[in-house]
């Protein structure tokens, strides 16, 4: 199941400030690493009272599709994550004309600094769709056949 999160102006919510808009920590606490899942290995690790990731059936475990959340509308506010991520630093321009595909690449590269943007600078964007999912794979599983073959001692194979 796949869940698209949309932070940002919500009606009737108005902080100390005059503030509008919701930003993403006020939601979510934090972001967790887990390299066992390598093809979406940030994932949310705490929520906290409602919002809109809530409202959308999103909840603890549920993984950051990066490859979708870079394909929308945030592409660019979210390329700031990317932003001297590396030692040879992009420019903000190559990062705004940089593919998805080198994008994710880039976070992938450096996943405990990229969890460490995740959790600060991510968590305090209002206005960003995010794409959450509660599998690790972007597509639908398909099981294989399982097969299992036993060679006796001394039979050679090939």
């Amino acid at each position: 199941k796949t869940a698209k999160y949309e932070s940002g102006s919500l009606e009737g919510m108005v902080d100390e400030q005059g503030f509008t808009g919701t930003y993403v920590g006020d939601e979510i606490v934090s972001f967790a690493l887990d390299r066992a899942y390598p093809l979406m290995p940030f994932s949310v690790k705490e929520l906290k009272g409602g919002g809109p990731a809530q409202s959308a059936g999103v909840l603890a475990g549920w993984h950051l599709d990066l490859s979708a959340s870079l394909s929308g509308l945030s592409k660019d506010k979210l390329a700031g994550l990317f932003k001297d991520l590396t030692e040879s630093a992009k420019s903000e321009e190559e990062i705004q004309n940089a593919s998805v595909q080198e994008l994710v690449d880039l976070a992938y590269r450096n996943l405990t600094e990229f969890q460490r943007r995740l959790n600060q600078q991510l968590r305090s964007m209002t206005d960003v769709a995010l794409v959450f999912t509660n599998s690790s794979s972007s597509g639908q599983v398909r099981l294989l056949p399982e097969a299992q073959a036993a060679y006796p001692e001394g039979f050679t194979v090939g």
